[in-house]
C-alpha cells in the first residue's frame, strides 16, 4: 500500500545468512498513521545505525561487524540507494554514524575498539578517509567494562562528543570545521555516575542542554552545556524504570526529544518499554509515563515529522510498531498498525516529505 502524501523513511537492520538484509525503505501515511509494506533497497551487512547529509541527498549508514566501515549511498529516484563508497571505520563493531551541520564531516563510533573518527565528505557525497582518529582508554565496574566502549559521536557548535560505556565518560573535543581535527577539552571528559554506561547523547534546540541515556544502570543524565566553553556540568539522573521495577538485566537504549521541546522519551529492552518525560525550562525532567514498547527488544525509534506519531523497532520480534502521541501531554498511545522487517534497529525518516 502506497499514500498519495506519504512520508518516506529508512531502516537499518542486523543482517543474518540466509535471510535479505541491508538498509529498508517504508511508507507512512501522517494523517492515518499507515504504514507500507517495507521493502529492500541496499544489500550490505549489519547498517545498524544510519545519518542524513544536510541536502538528505546521502545516507551514511556504520555497518556493525568485525572490521567496522561507514558507508556512502546516493539516493535515486523514488528513494532506491545506489552505493558511492565505503570506508575503514578503522575500529570494531562501528555503531554510530552522524554528520557535523556543515555537512563536511561524518562522524563514527567503534564499539568494540573504543574509538572514534571523522570522515571529509567529498562533493559528491562519498568519503574520504578519515581526517582524525581517537582511542579511549579506561574502564568501569560492570563486567561490560573491561575497556573502552565508543557509543556515539556527535557536534554541535564547534564542539564534538562521544560516548563511552566503559569508562563512564563523555569525552569533549573542539571540532575544527576547517580540518576535521579534534581538540580534547581541559578537563577533557564529563564523568557519569559509576556503572552508568552512556550510550547515545542529544542536545535540545538552544544547545544549552544535553541528554545522556545509560545504557547499564538504565537511567537519562541531564547536563548543562556551556556555549563558549562547549564543558558539560551534569544536573540529574532519572531512571527509566517506574519504581519497584528491578534493574537487573535491563539496558536502556535510544533518546529521543520531541520537536516541540518539551517531552523527552526513552527506550528499555528485556523489560520491552517506553518511557516519558516532561522537559522543564531549566533542563531538567520529570516523569510522565512508562508505557510497554509493544514490540520485543525495542533498540530504536523515532518520532515522524510533525509530531504526532512515534515509530518503535523491535529487534527481536522483527516489526517497526507505530505509537499515536499527543504533542499536548507527550503520552503514548499504541496503535495496531505494524509492519514486519527483519531485525530492525535503526529508524530515520526523510525530512521534508
Amino acid at each position: 500500500m502506497m499514500f498519495a502524501d506519504n512520508m518516506t523513511f529508512y531502516i537499518g537492520t542486523y543482517t543474518s545468512a540466509g535471510t535479505p538484509g541491508g538498509i529498508w525503505k517504508g511508507s507512512f501515511d501522517p494523517e492515518t498513521g499507515k504504514l507500507s509494506i517495507p521493502t529492500l533497497v541496499a544489500k550490505t551487512t549489519n547498517p545498524t545505525f544510519l545519518a542524513w547529509s544536510p541536502t538528505h541527498q546521502t545516507l551514511y549508514a556504520a555497518l556493525e561487524q568485525k572490521d567496522g566501515a561507514v558507508q556512502a549511498w546516493f539516493v535515486e529516484t523514488k528513494g532506491n540507494l545506489r552505493l558511492l563508497n565505503s570506508q575503514s571505520a578503522k575500529g570494531g563493531s562501528t555503531c554510530y554514524v552522524s554528520v557535523d551541520p556543515t555537512g563536511n564531516y561524518v562522524l563514527a563510533a567503534n564499539y568494540t575498539s573504543g574509538s572514534v573518527g571523522v570522515f571529509p565528505i567529498q562533493p559528491d557525497g562519498s568519503l574520504r578517509e578519515s581526517s582524525d582518529w581517537v582511542a579511549f582508554t579506561g574502564s568501569g565496574p560492570s563486567p561490560r567494562q573491561d575497556h573502552a566502549y565508543g557509543h556515539a559521536f556527535d557536534t554541535r557548535d564547534g564542539f564534538a562528543y562521544a560516548c563511552d560505556l566503559g569508562s563512564d565518560s563523555l569525552w569533549s573535543f573542539q571540532f575544527d570545521s576547517a580540518s576535521g581535527r579534534l581538540k580534547p577539552l581541559n578537563p577533557p571528559d564529563a564523568k557519569l555516575p559509576a556503572g552508568s554506561g552512556p550510550r547515545h547523547l542529544i542536545f535540545d534546540k538552544s544547545g544549552r542542554f544535553a541528554y545522556a541515556i545509560n545504557e547499564l544502570l538504565p537511567g537519562v543524565t541531564t547536563f548543562a552545556r556551556d556555549l563558549v566553553s562547549g564543558q558539560l556540568t551534569p544536573l540529574q539522573t532519572l531512571s527509566t524504570l517506574p519504581p519497584g521495577v528491578s534493574a537487573e538485566g535491563v539496558t536502556a537504549a535510544e533518546i529521543v526529544l520531541h520537536p516541540n521541546g518539551k517531552w523527552l522519551y526513552a527506550s528499555n529492552r528485556h523489560v520491552d518499554s517506553l518511557t516519558v518525560y516532561a522537559v522543564a525550562a531549566d533542563g531538567t525532567l520529570s516523569w510522565i509515563e512508562n508505557v510497554p514498547s509493544g514490540v520485543r527488544t525495542p533498540r530504536s525509534f523515532t518520532i515522524a515529522p510533525g509530531g504526532r506519531w512515534l515509530l518503535v523497532a523491535g529487534q527481536d520480534d522483527h516489526r517497526i510498531l507505530v505509537f499515536q502521541l499527543d504533542p499536548a501531554t507527550g503520552k503514548l498511545s499504541a496503535t495496531s498498525e505494524s509492519e514486519e522487517v527483519p531485525h530492525p534497529v535503526c529508524v530515520l525518516f526523510t525530512e521534508g516529505d
